[in-house]
């Protein structure tokens, strides 16, 4: 359709890139570079999605976008240059495949195609095919299309924090007119995508898929060229479901959850932070099984760094009797000592003149393990009485 720059399409693909003229979605565009765009376009006339990667014509053509509405007046040669090369890669049926080599002739990827297509269709609750529980989510094309879209949205609130729950589980099936090959992009509260694309098989049967999420999988996952911030992990609002094919026919989701919920606490001393800045620690131990228990480790490995121990040796006169663990109080009041301390090592002697001595080296330590050991008991008191998971919360 040619059409001059400045008027508004009628539509916008729905998939990876939000970057169009006259939307509300993404109008920030001036964050993006023109020098890193221009870098984008080979010598040859064509828009790889990042400087060593492939040729994607959709993340293509979204670039000549944005490099027009940023300099309209002096880039019109490199997009109509960029643009006659896109019209000698399209296809005669009016698509491209999804890549290309930037080196080989601009020979095709694999022979998935993508298009401007509607991704027409209708979502709806399927009793009849499902993996677990009740229902599974359909998606059907009655029309031909290049690909079927089903979107899940997070209300407002409830948007998904992956660093807490980092790992993604669902289920998929398709019927046979689909190619096998599913994207799948996650979009945060503020628009930026992220994605994963795989292949099934179109055997309609379910396959189970699983990809860890979350700031610390971020390099497992392909960020969106157009994303003018990094993605947010912690606010993560939309789903979004590509099955690729040329002509009619439904797929279905199905057992979608996050999980891998890890326990957490944190203790922090504000004020030692301004002092000294700011030097975390992290501790991972399995056996701990709630929120509560992790931040009283935390409180108690802060208050043990906070106020290192103190330690004492004296001589007194021997006594086999006195061991390591036991607890003693000091008061030395020339000292200023009045505390009780834990009795780490213990010596006996026998000095020159015979006289039997125990040589005693005391630790004044915050009550960490008593602390942990305590609240560990209390926790076997609930198990006892039944109440575990209410009070666990899991």
């Amino acid at each position: 359709m040619a059409m001059d720059f400045k008027e508004k399409f009628p539509g916008r693909e729905p998939a990876d890139i939000y970057l169009i003229r006259h939307t509300s979605e993404k109008t920030s565009i001036a964050s993006i570079s023109v020098d890193y765009l221009k870098r984008l376009i080979l010598p040859t006339n064509v828009i790889v999605a990042d400087p060593s990667g492939m040729i994607v014509p959709y993340e293509g053509g979204y670039a000549i976008l944005a490099l027009l509405q940023k300099d309209w007046t002096n880039e019109k040669t490199l997009a109509k240059a960029v643009l006659d090369k896109m019209v000698e890669l399209q296809n005669t049926d009016g698509s491209w495949y999804q890549q290309y080599y930037p080196y080989k002739h601009f020979g095709k990827y694999e022979d998935r195609k993508v298009d401007s297509g509607t991704a027409t269709g209708s979502v709806s609750l399927d009793s009849g095919e499902k993996a677990v529980g009740s229902y599974s989510v359909k998606h059907s094309t009655t029309t031909a299309d290049y690909y079927g879209c089903a979107v899940f949205t997070l209300n407002a609130g409830k948007e998904i924090n992956c660093n807490t729950y980092p790992s993604l589980t669902f289920q998929v099936m398709e019927e046979s007119g689909f190619s096998g090959a599913v994207t799948m992009q996650l979009e945060d509260s503020a628009g930026m995508i992220v994605r994963q694309e795989f292949r099934i098989s179109n055997n309609k049967k379910w396959h189970l898929q699983t990809f860890m999420a979350g700031r610390k999988h971020s390099d497992q996952w392909t960020h969106s060229l157009f994303n003018t911030q990094p993605f947010d992990w912690t606010k993560v609002k939309k789903l979004s479901f590509f099955c690729h094919f040329s002509g009619t026919g439904s797929f279905w989701v199905d057992n979608l959850f996050f999980g891998k919920c890890r326990w957490s606490g944190v203790a922090e001393d504000t004020s030692s932070q301004s002092r000294h800045g700011l030097r975390e620690l992290a501790i991972v131990d399995e056996t701990l099984v709630s929120d509560d228990a992790c931040a009283k480790v935390a409180d108690a490995e802060l208050k043990y760094r906070k106020d290192p121990a103190e330690f004492l040796r004296v001589t007194v006169l021997g006594n086999p009797q006195i061991k390591p663990g036991e607890t003693i109080r000091v008061v030395s009041p020339n000292e200023n000592i009045d505390a009780d301390y834990r009795l780490q090592a213990v010596d006996h002697y026998m000095d020159d003149e015979g006289e039997f001595e125990s040589h005693l080296t005391l630790i004044a330590e915050p009550p960490r393990v008593a602390t942990i050991l305590a609240e560990t008991r209390g926790e076997m008191d609930v198990l006892r009485r039944g109440t575990a998971y209410r009070k666990l919360g899991r």
